[in-house]
């Protein structure tokens, strides 16, 4: 056998024999190799197990969310459709979406103005001294719009309920193109809540289509809701394609269909 061989043998064995000492001496030892392989499959059960949960936990965050909205736009709808099915007398709005500023002629109004029946008169559907009012504003109206946490004020629903002009028997001039009720009704007498919740969840959209073919008359209610996604936190715009933060929105159109004696004032 050559030299050169012998010695390299030699090298093995003296490896070898190394090697199961420091095993023997150290049973609870674990060399690179074998620490990356537990790194390895570490890494996969984090992926295959925790993953998936942290992802639940991210669409149980955005169902919560959407939960809210839904709940939120059932009960608007439910109460804005009781009291119209009471309703005596409609009054036109020529103001087409408060929540915007934008005014003119149009059938499509973002306030709407009713007077119910009168349960106590002795006369049978004779009309209530108050009038309901559905309408759009901001929660501080001294303030600009904001969806941000820091500057939030977002858009809310709110009802008022107050007495009708005497004279008139319409709402309160005073009130008829106001684009916020609350300080009037403060000092006149009435009430004023919100519909929509005041968590950050804004009235996008707010119309009412007054639909005088269909017999009876109906009103058709246009609401949309929003909230920031607690997920996305950013979506690109299609009109712009700019960054802008990302909505949850939820739109819901009813149809409430108005008694035969409901009339309609111009």
């Amino acid at each position: 056998m050559k030299p050169n061989r012998c010695k390299l043998m030699n090298a093995k064995c003296v490896n070898s024999i190394s090697h199961i000492a420091y095993r023997i001496s150290h049973p609870y030892g674990m060399t690179i190799i074998e620490v990356l392989v537990a790194l390895a499959l570490l890494a996969i059960i984090f992926a295959l197990v925790f993953l998936p949960f942290t992802k639940s936990l991210e669409l149980m965050r955005r169902a919560r969310a959407m939960g809210a909205l839904e709940s939120a736009m059932a009960l608007a709808m439910r109460q804005m459709e009781q009291e119209l099915n009471n309703a005596r007398i409609i009054y036109r709005q020529r103001e087409i979406n408060l929540l915007d500023g934008e005014s003119g002629d149009d059938d499509r109004y973002g306030r709407l103005d009713f007077v119910v029946v009168d349960s106590q008169a002795p006369t049978p559907l004779t009309p209530s001294s108050r009038v309901i009012t559905y309408y759009g504003r901001t929660r501080f109206p001294d303030k600009p719009f904001s969806l941000k946490p820091a500057t939030l004020n977002p858009r809310v629903l709110y009802r008022a309920e107050y007495w009708a002009d005497q004279f008139t028997a319409q709402p309160n001039p005073t009130t008829w193109y106001s684009s916020n009720l609350e300080p009037w009704i403060d000092q006149h007498g009435g009430t004023h809540n919100a519909i929509t919740p005041l968590d950050g969840t804004d009235l996008a959209e707010l119309h009412f289509h007054i639909d005088t073919t269909t017999q009876p008359m109906s009103i058709v209610i246009d609401m949309t809701l929003q909230r920031y996604d607690p997920v996305k936190k950013f979506e690109r715009d299609p009109a712009t394609g700019k960054t802008r933060p990302a909505m949850l929105r939820l739109r819901r159109k009813k149809r409430v269909w108005l008694n035969e004696w409901t009339e309609l004032m111009p």
